[in-house]
């Protein structure tokens, strides 16, 4: 909380003690440009977060995703996400350098809360081709995130344009899934969208 000069929250160093980390809550941080300092290492395979169940960041400024995708893909005890007032947001998880594979698959089993609100740069879950699944998602909440223009479309139609050659769309949806389905059985909510 109020930690103006911080730049990352965690280190290479510390990535074998994230095992038990259960919550985390990153508030006021304006300086803050990264969850997980990946400049130290190019395998961020060490970051290990099983036990996380719930996010919330509010007022970093200066911080432009939250996850980095080899993070994202091992939080399958995540329950709740939660971003807001983070100006230069983007994304909520980034891609890696090293070696791509021709999509990314990403699944939340336990997710059943997100809510993005006053994020104006935010675009997409994941820039990069993806499917996700969120199966248990019960609230999904946007709130001023003008820069989301298409909420989620079926891997299957951008797979088959990639396959053909063609780039992947600049307007590319928040979420890819799977099938196009009820995503959000109870609660959803977009006000100020644009």
């Amino acid at each position: 909380h109020q930690c103006d000069s911080l730049r990352f929250l965690f280190s290479s160093s510390m990535a074998k003690c994230l095992g038990q980390l259960k919550r985390l809550k990153i508030s006021k941080c304006q300086a803050l440009q990264m969850v997980y300092d990946k400049s130290s290492t190019t395998q961020l395979n060490g970051f290990k977060c099983s036990n996380l169940n719930s996010v919330e960041i509010d007022s970093c400024d200066s911080l432009k995703n939250v996850f980095p995708a080899s993070v994202a893909k091992d939080l399958k005890q995540l329950s709740k996400l939660k971003v807001q007032n983070c100006g230069l947001m983007e994304e909520i998880v980034v891609k890696e350098e090293g070696p791509q594979t021709t999509y990314e698959e990403f699944g939340f089993p336990k997710v059943t809360s997100m809510e993005f609100d006053n994020l104006p740069q935010l675009r997409s879950f994941y820039l990069g081709l993806h499917v996700s699944n969120w199966p248990s998602l019960n609230i999904l909440k946007f709130t001023k995130c003008g820069r989301v223009e298409i909420f989620a479309a079926e891997f299957s139609t951008y797979q088959d344009k990639f396959k053909l050659g063609h780039p992947i769309p600049t307007e590319q949806p928040f979420f890819l899934i799977e099938k196009v389905t009820i995503l959000v059985h109870n609660f959803f909510d977009i006000r100020n969208f644009m």
